[in-house]
């Protein structure tokens, strides 16, 4: 199921970049046709009811990969694909663009999820959850992700630690909310959820700087 989502987001994405090649997209809007193709792969998605969020994962896995394999047949850098209006133009437009948002809409949501802490009971269950998603079960599941890969333990711990952004699970909290969670389970999922949240927060933050130096220290020195 997973290999098909990809083989069909990977049609959409070989067509925006058809339109790229022929010169029919104009200069610098590499970022317009991501964002045609996201909307596409939700909107199919929708369409079938399969789960769009999902969808425009798989894009993004698809046009990724697209790629790199046309910036590996081509045989020169990403700069100089991205000079050529290639493949690896879209993709540098899509990093660039994707890094404006994210700033943006990481202090929408941090407001937001402090703002809406305060309205949440949070109890000793609450935070034992938070607490053991953040030193047990991220770190397990990033280790179960990056088995047989080769890297360095430090660079292991180091994604263990941080993972992936949990801003996401607001995304999973309002699917449950919208599909009919009972009142009761529904005030624990928002508790725990914001929580989560407000610990990552607060103990990455402060965490961030120093780990990340100690880091790039330990890795000058290799």
């Amino acid at each position: 199921m997973r290999t098909t989502r990809i083989r069909c987001c990977a049609r959409r994405t070989r067509l925006a970049l058809a339109l790229r090649r022929r010169d029919q997209a104009p200069e610098g809007f590499e970022v317009f046709l991501v964002l045609g193709l996201i909307a596409l792969a939700y909107g199919v998605a929708s369409l079938v009811h399969a789960e769009g969020f999902l969808a425009v994962f798989a894009a993004a896995v698809a046009l990724r990969r697209i790629e790199r394999r046309a910036t590996a047949k081509a045989g020169t850098s990403g700069a100089a694909q991205a000079a050529a209006g290639t493949p690896a133009a879209m993709a540098h437009e899509l990093l660039v663009f994707n890094r404006q948002v994210e700033r943006i809409a990481e202090v929408v949501v941090v407001v937001l999820a402090g703002a809406l802490l305060a309205t949440v009971e949070l109890d000793l269950r609450v935070f034992a959850f938070a607490v053991f998603v953040l030193v047990v079960a991220r770190p397990v599941a990033v280790a179960a992700s990056l088995a047989g890969e080769r890297m360095p333990a430090r660079e292991r711990r180091l994604l263990q630690w941080f993972g992936v952004r949990g801003i996401g699970s607001l995304y999973w909290l309002a699917f449950a909310l919208n599909r009919g969670a009972p009142g009761e389970d529904a005030a624990v999922f928002a508790a725990a959820t914001l929580a989560l949240i407000g610990l990552s927060v607060l103990v990455h933050g402060i965490s961030a700087t120093p780990v990340m130096g100690w880091h790039l220290r330990r890795r000058g020195r290799t």
